[in-house]
C-alpha cells in the first residue's frame, strides 16, 4: 500500500503541475498494483476500494484533460463501481458522456438528486 500511495501522492503533484501526461502514468502504476494487492481483512479491503476509487476518479479527469474521453469514460466508471453515489463521479461521467445526452443527463439527474444544492 505504501507503493500505491507513493504513486497516488506522485500522481496528485504532477496534476497541480499541469503535467498530465506523468500524472497519469503516475497513477497507472498506482491501479497496476493495486491489481495485485489481496486484502487479508476486511479493513483492508475497504482500504484498497478507497484507493482504487480515488485513483480511477483522479486517472479519469487526466484523460479529460489529455482529450481522451473514451478512457475517461472507463475510469470513471469503474470508480463509480466502488462508490455508486458519489456526487463528483456522476458529474464527470455526465460531462465525460457528452457525445451521448441522454445518459449524460440521467447521470447530471442522479447527481443532483444526491445533492440538490450542489452547484
Amino acid at each position: 500500500m505504501e507503493s500505491i500511495f507513493d504513486f497516488r501522492t506522485e500522481g496528485n503533484y504532477f496534476f497541480r503541475e499541469a503535467q498530465f501526461s506523468r500524472a497519469a502514468r503516475s497513477y497507472h502504476m498506482a491501479l497496476t498494483y493495486l491489481e495485485y494487492c489481496v486484502p487479508d481483512t476486511d479493513e483492508e479491503e475497504g482500504e484498497y476500494n478507497t484507493s482504487r476509487f480515488k485513483t480511477h476518479l483522479n486517472f479519469s479527469l487526466c484523460m479529460k484533460r489529455l482529450k481522451q474521453r473514451p478512457k475517461a469514460l472507463i475510469h470513471v466508471t469503474q470508480a463509480l463501481q466502488y462508490e455508486p453515489k458519489n456526487v463528483k463521479a456522476l458529474y464527470r461521467r455526465g460531462v465525460a458522456r457528452a457525445e451521448n445526452p441522454l445518459k449524460a443527463i440521467e447521470d447530471l439527474k442522479r447527481a443532483l438528486k444526491l445533492e440538490p444544492g450542489n452547484t
